[in-house]
């Protein structure tokens, strides 16, 4: 190849580099002065704003009331008892409370004077939320209501909920509380010093099962800090400090956990075996309750944070127990004058905290409190007389 033939090949690599520097520049120049414009003469680099929908929220308000709150309403109170999973008058309770304590929940008008959406259309876009695990957008028909605004509802509707009646109705249990609770359970399933039943809800295997989140959980934590109450107990003439919780295999040998015999030989192991396992079918009956009634727990979640997930199961959870005392089942009267032992600030050292651990994880005295409730069931039984 001459000379003059790279001359020229040198010439077009530097024409084309040149052509190209120069279209880069024209067309930074057209964006920096938005002169780069479609059809409608809007910039092509800015996303177009949806148009606004004039829904008739208002409308959505008043068949909401003929519906469901009217003189001559609609649909009676096992019709609402079935879409709102609630009475008419804790409904009507809680929409009160939010619009007086919360902010979001009141009536406002904009600046045209057009009213806003009504303290009942937005509670009753959160609730059938939570009641149906639908997207946010599902009630637009009915509420008149977008799914941004829906989705805000939600949302500030787990945070009051939480606000409002969290203390109550999502509190550790106070000293009269264990006392309550030890002699239900003593009635119901003759077992002594049992707290309740302990299991994971949610779980992937080989992922995330119940030791993973049991290490996790910070559960016991106030019992490693000295603020649990006082939960002691005796059993088989053997006193205990602390009460426990019905387990299934998979959780550590801890003094807070009760298992039962993996492979019982003795009448009371057997006996003590179908106790414990009869009993601890409470908490999936309590899971599927959860999830029978606020269909959000029970299909995939359509949030993206944990904060969100967090504040949608703790909402549930109080609306449960709300529910339950509304009609009637409550068996721990809440006394608003007693003070948690967690709320007081306490300190402790690193030498009594980590004492305080190895004493729940003391494997010798699993076994001895597994044993004495054995021995206890079996003489409380028709077996131990015949």
């Amino acid at each position: 190849m001459s000379d003059s033939d790279n001359d020229d090949i040198d010439l077009v690599v530097n024409q084309i580099i040149m052509n190209n520097v120069k279209a880069t520049e024209l067309i930074k120049e057209l964006f920096d002065n938005n002169l780069l414009q479609d059809e409608v003469g809007e910039p092509l680099n800015k996303r177009p704003r949806g148009l606004h929908k004039d829904r008739g929220h208002e409308e959505g308000h008043n068949k909401l009331v003929a519906d469901y709150f009217a003189k001559h309403l609609v649909y009676n109170d096992v019709d609402f008892d079935c879409r709102f999973c609630m009475s008419r008058r804790l409904f009507l309770q809680i929409v009160n409370d939010l619009e007086r304590e919360v902010d979001f929940f009141k009536q406002h008008w904009d600046a045209i004077g057009v009213k806003g959406f009504s303290p009942l259309q937005k509670c009753a876009s959160a609730i059938r939320q939570l009641a149906y695990g639908s997207a946010s957008d599902a009630f637009d028909e009915y509420l008149r209501m977008s799914e941004t605004t829906s989705r805000d509802c939600l949302d500030h509707f787990c945070k009051g909920i939480i606000y409002l009646y969290m203390r109550q109705y999502l509190r550790k249990p106070t000293a009269t509380d264990v006392q309550a609770i030890y002699a239900l359970d003593e009635q119901t399933h003759g077992l002594p010093g049992m707290l309740g039943r302990i299991d994971c809800m949610h779980w992937v295997p080989g992922a995330t099962n119940d030791i993973i989140v049991v290490n996790q959980s910070p559960i016991f934590n106030d019992l490693f800090e000295n603020k649990a109450p006082d939960s002691s107990f005796v059993v088989n003439n053997t006193h205990y400090n602390h009460g426990y919780y019905l387990a299934d295999g998979i959780y550590p040998e801890w003094t807070t956990f009760v298992k039962a015999f993996r492979y019982p030989i003795e009448e009371p192991q057997v006996h003590f075996k179908t106790r414990q396992e009869s009993a601890r079918k409470d908490i999936e009956r309590t899971f599927a309750t959860l999830k029978d009634k606020w269909h959000v727990l029970k299909y995939p979640a359509r949030v993206w944070t944990q904060r969100k997930l967090t504040e949608i199961m703790y909402t549930c959870i109080i609306l449960h127990n709300m529910i339950h005392e509304d009609g009637g089942f409550s068996h721990y009267p809440f006394d608003p004058t007693e003070v948690l032992l967690g709320e007081i600030e306490t300190t402790i050292s690193e030498e009594d905290r980590a004492r305080n651990v190895n004493l729940v994880k003391n494997r010798e005295r699993h076994a001895n409190l597994r044993h004495d409730l054995s021995i206890h069931v079996w003489n409380s039984s028709s077996h131990a007389n015949n």
